[in-house]
């Protein structure tokens, strides 16, 4: 009886503390729209101009960026410089790093392309106006990149930091709750 609520506990802390979070980073609110920045290697950078709301706060930025096929990493990390702006005054100036992990990896269009996405953050509060979204090489670490996407989410939910703490101390009292209950079994 004890093992299965311990258990409970574990796989309830592992969908509060991280699965739940992760599904609110990535899929909560509604895509604004998706903005091709480069087209191909050697192509020139686009700076998209897009036109925001009050009420589309926050607003969270994806950069996705597809490598070329041969892209290989000395130290499996490249960087790309992401800066916002809005009516000229600059808001945002995040650095994307994108690494070889398989959970940064998105289902491609071709079977042959693997998209690497990093988070840029959210806006918040958004200011009715005309944003512009400019990407450059931050570090160059053997960067081959073929084709960069800007993607914006409307009113997205933050993650409650409380939560993931929660969810990690559940899973932290289930273990130990299963391994304090197997050594008092073999002491009897």
């Amino acid at each position: 009886m004890m093992r299965a609520i311990f258990v409970a506990l574990i796989i309830g802390g592992l969908g509060v503390g991280i699965i739940y979070p992760w599904y609110l980073n990535h899929f909560s609110g509604s895509e604004i729209g998706r903005w091709v920045m480069q087209e191909s290697r050697g192509a020139a950078l686009k700076a998209p101009v897009v036109q925001l709301q009050e009420d589309d706060a926050p607003v969270r930025i994806f950069v996705d960026m597809t490598p070329l096929k041969d892209y290989t990493s000395s130290v499996h990390r490249s960087s790309l410089r992401l800066a916002v702006s809005r009516d000229g005054h600059p808001l945002l100036s995040e650095v994307l790093s994108y690494q070889k992990i398989a959970s940064d990896k998105l289902q491609s269009r071709s079977q042959d392309e693997t998209i690497m996405r990093a988070t840029a953050g959210d806006l918040n509060p958004v200011i009715t106006g005309n944003y512009i979204f400019s990407v450059a090489p931050a570090d160059v670490d053997g960067l081959q990149v073929g084709k960069i996407e800007l993607v914006l989410r409307r009113a997205a939910k933050p993650v409650n930091e409380n939560l993931i703490s929660a969810g990690l101390i559940a899973v932290v009292l289930g273990v130990y709750g299963l391994v304090r209950g197997r050594l008092y079994r073999r002491k009897i």
